[in-house]
C-alpha cells in the first residue's frame, strides 16, 4: 500500500476532502504498492495539485480531481475553448489540461533538474480524475485535445481498480528517473528530514532584526548593503515570518541558481517552511501569469521572433527578456482577469540591482490590496548596467519614497579580505553609487583565518594551473578540515571553465564537478538552464560556475579566473567574485589565477597575500 503525505496537515483525516477527492486518494493508496509515495494538495511552490505520485524507480505523476459528470452542467467545447452550459447560460471555463501541462513543465524543468534534458520528461505524466463520470464521455470531450502523457480517469477505471492503463512501469520507466531526482523534487514536495530545527539558526545584528521585524507605512521599502552585510538573510527571515503568518509570499530573483540559496536561508529561520512560499526566477514568474491567462499562444509567437533562419539570436532574446515580454504581460494584466493568476500579500526581491522598473511595476499588478514589496540591492554588483533605470522618478513610480535602509557591516568576508576589496573598489569601481564592505563592530570571538594567494599565469597555461591548483587545495589540507563539496571555482569564460572541467573529468583524473554551464563531452543532455538549477545538489563534487551565476552566493573554498580585465563589466563580475568569500572557523581560502597582465600589479601590491608571478 502507497503511503500518503500532506503538507498542510499533520493527520491526513483532518484534511477536508470532497467525495471525488476521497475516492480519488483511496483509489491510488489501495492500490499502488509501498515504493509509490503520495502528496495531497502539496504546495509545489505555488502551483498546488490536487495530487503528487512520486516513485524513485519508475517516475512521477501528477492529477487533478474534478467533481464533474458532464451532464450537471453540461460541458462542451464551443469554438475551441471548454465552455459550461446549464439553464440556457453557456460560459467558457479554463482547460484543466492547461494546469496540467504547467504543473508537468514546472516538474520537469524547475523541481528536477536532474533530469536529462532530452529524455528524462517522458517518466513524468499527468492526468485529470473524474470519479463521477463515464470514461467514453470524458474521450468523447477531450478527443484530440490531449497527448500519450496526460490521462484520463473516469470512474469505470477506479470502480475497476486497474492501475495498468493509468501507471504501468513499462510506459514510464525509461532508465532517466533516480532517488536523487526523487529526493529534488520532495524537497518541493514537504519539508525535508533536514528541517530548520536541524540547521545552524541565522545570527541578526539590531540593523537587520529592524529591517525584518517592520514595515514601512506604505508596505513598500528598499534596502542596500555592501557585500556580506546580510541583505538576502533580510529577503528570506522576511519572508518566513510573512509565511507564518498565514500571508502569501512570492520571492523573485533574476538570478535563477540564487533561489536555492535563499530557500535554504529561510529554513534556517526558526519555525520556518521554505514550501509555504513561492520562490521564482522573474521570467518564471512571468511565463506561469502568462499560461495563468492562457495567452501561451500569444507567449509563443511572441518568442518566435527571437530566432533567425532557426538559430536563437541573442540581441532578440535579451530584448524579449528585457521589455517586449514584460510590456506584453503588463498590457494583459486588467482588474477583470486578476483573478485568474496568483495574487499575494508580499512580494520580495533579492539582487534587485539586476531588475528593471519595468519588471517591478508588472509585479506590483498582482500585489494584494495593502501588501508589502521590498527590494534589496547591492548597486556595486551591478553587472548587467540595469541601476541606470532607477532614476528618482522611477523610484517614485516604483512606490518608494525615503531614504534607503542599509546594512554596511560585513559578516560574512574575512576580516583580511575587507581592506582588498574596499582598495579594488576605489581603484576600479569609481563614479558608481555603492556601499563599501566595512568591519562589524563586534568581532567574532572565534579566530578565523584566511588564506590569500595569487598567481599570475600565462593564457597557455591557465587550464592546467587552474585544474593543478584546485587539486591542490585539497592535498595541501594537513589538518583535514577542507571538504571537496566546499571546493568553488568561479570563471569569468564558460569556454575555459568548460576546458577545465573537462580535464578534471578525463579518464586520468576521474574527478566529479558540477557546472552552471553545459560541459561538453559528458554523455549528459543538458542546457544551461537546467544546469543552473541543479548545481549545488547531489553528492560531493567540485564546483564550477560563471561569476554572475554565483552572485549571491557564498563558499569558504574558493578559485576566482581571470582571463580578461578590459570592460566596466568584467570588473564588476571579479568584484562580485571576491566577495563571495565567506569566513570559517576552520579557515577560508582564496586563490586568484589571473591570466590578464592589466590585473596583474593590484595583486602585487594586495599586502600579506602569497603572489605567485608566471
Amino acid at each position: 500500500m502507497a503511503v500518503v503525505n500532506s503538507n498542510i496537515a499533520s493527520d491526513i483525516e483532518e484534511i477536508k476532502l470532497s467525495s471525488s477527492e476521497k475516492k480519488a486518494v483511496s483509489f491510488f493508496e489501495t492500490n499502488l504498492d509501498d515504493k509509490w509515495e503520495i502528496y495531497l494538495k502539496p504546495f509545489l511552490n505555488g502551483c498546488s495539485p490536487d495530487l503528487v505520485l512520486l516513485n524513485p524507480e519508475i517516475g512521477v505523476a501528477v492529477f487533478d480531481i474534478k467533481d464533474w459528470d458532464f451532464y450537471h452542467p453540461q460541458i462542451r467545447y464551443i469554438d475551441d475553448r471548454l465552455c459550461l452550459s446549464e439553464n440556457e447560460e453557456i460560459r467558457k471555463i479554463r482547460n484543466p489540461l492547461a494546469d496540467l501541462r504547467n504543473y508537468r513543465y514546472e516538474i520537469f524543468n524547475l523541481y528536477c533538474p536532474r533530469l536529462d534534458g532530452k529524455y528524462g520528461l517522458q517518466v513524468i505524466k499527468s492526468g485529470l480524475i473524474f470519479p463521477n463520470a463515464d470514461q467514453e464521455e470524458i474521450e468523447s470531450v477531450f478527443k484530440g485535445l490531449y497527448s500519450s502523457n496526460e490521462l484520463l480517469i473516469g470512474k469505470k477505471i477506479i470502480e475497476a481498480k486497474d492501475l495498468k492503463p493509468i501507471l504501468s512501469s513499462s510506459d514510464l520507466y525509461g532508465n532517466w528517473m533516480s532517488e536523487d531526482t526523487a529526493a529534488d523534487l520532495r524537497s518541493w514536495l514537504i519539508e525535508p528530514d533536514y528541517s530548520s530545527e536541524q540547521r545552524e539558526p541565522i545570527e541578526l545584528n539590531s540593523t537587520q532584526k529592524q529591517l525584518i521585524f517592520t514595515r514601512t507605512d506604505t508596505g513598500f521599502r528598499r534596502i542596500r548593503g555592501a557585500a556580506g552585510a546580510g541583505k538576502s538573510v533580510v529577503i528570506a527571515s522576511r519572508a518566513a515570518i510573512l509565511a507564518n503568518a498565514g500571508l502569501k509570499v512570492l520571492v523573485v530573483s533574476f538570478n535563477i541558481t540564487l533561489l536555492q540559496y535563499l530557500r535554504d536561508l529561510c529554513a534556517r529561520y526558526p519555525h520556518a517552511n521554505p514550501n509555504k512560499i513561492t520562490w521564482l526566477n522573474f521570467h518564471e514568474w512571468l511565463k506561469r501569469t502568462v499560461l495563468d491567462l492562457e495567452l501561451d499562444h500569444e507567449y509563443n509567437e511572441i518568442w518566435g521572433q527571437a530566432f533567425v533562419s532557426g538559430e536563437k539570436d541573442s540581441r532578440k532574446t535579451s530584448q524579449l527578456l528585457e521589455r517586449t515580454l514584460p510590456e506584453f504581460l503588463l498590457k494583459n494584466l486588467s482588474r477583470s482577469n486578476l483573478g485568474m493568476v496568483n495574487q499575494y500579500d508580499a512580494i520580495l526581491t533579492d539582487e534587485g540591482q539586476d531588475f528593471h522598473p519595468l519588471w517591478w511595476q508588472v509585479l506590483r499588478k498582482v500585489l494584494n490590496k495593502n501588501g508589502e514589496m521590498l527590494m534589496a540591492a547591492d548597486l556595486t554588483q551591478d553587472i548587467y548596467s540595469t541601476t541606470r533605470y532607477w532614476t528618482d522618478t522611477a523610484m517614485k513610480g516604483a512606490g518608494f519614497s525615503g531614504k534607503w535602509g542599509e546594512l554596511t557591516d560585513s559578516h560574512r568576508l574575512p576580516i583580511e579580505l575587507i581592506p582588498i576589496v574596499q582598495d579594488f573598489s576605489e581603484k576600479f569601481l569609481r563614479g558608481r553609487t555603492k556601499l563599501i564592505p566595512l568591519p562589524p563592530k563586534r568581532q567574532h570571538e572565534l579566530f578565523e583565518t584566511c588564506e590569500i594567494k595569487w598567481m599570475q599565469v600565462n593564457m597557455e597555461d591557465n587550464v592546467g594551473s587552474c585544474v593543478e591548483e584546485l587539486l591542490n587545495i585539497i592535498r595541501e589540507d594537513t589538518h583535514t578540515s577542507r571538504a571537496m563539496v566546499d571546493l568553488t571555482l568561479l570563471v569569468d569564460s564558460v569556454k575555459e571553465g568548460q576546458k577545465i572541467a573537462n580535464e578534471l573529468l578525463s579518464a586520468e583524473k576521474d574527478i566529479k564537478v558540477t557546472t552552471t554551464f553545459v560541459v561538453k563531452n559528458t554523455g549528459k543532455i543538458y542546457d544551461d538552464r537546467r544546469k543552473k538549477l541543479s548545481f549545488w545538489k547531489g553528492s560531493p563534487k567540485i564546483k564550477i560556475s560563471t561569476l554572475q551565476s554565483f552572485k549571491g552566493w557564498e563558499a569558504r573554498l574558493i578559485l576566482i579566473n581571470i582571463t580578461s580585465f578590459k570592460f566596466k563589466k568584467q570588473k564588476t563580475l571579479f568584484y562580485t567574485g571576491l566577495t563571495r568569500l565567506k569566513k570559517h572557523p576552520q579557515g577560508s581560502f582564496l586563490t586568484i589565477i589571473c591570466a590578464d597582465k592589466q590585473l596583474e600589479s593590484f595583486g602585487k601590491e594586495i599586502p600579506g597575500i602569497k603572489f605567485l608571478p608566471n
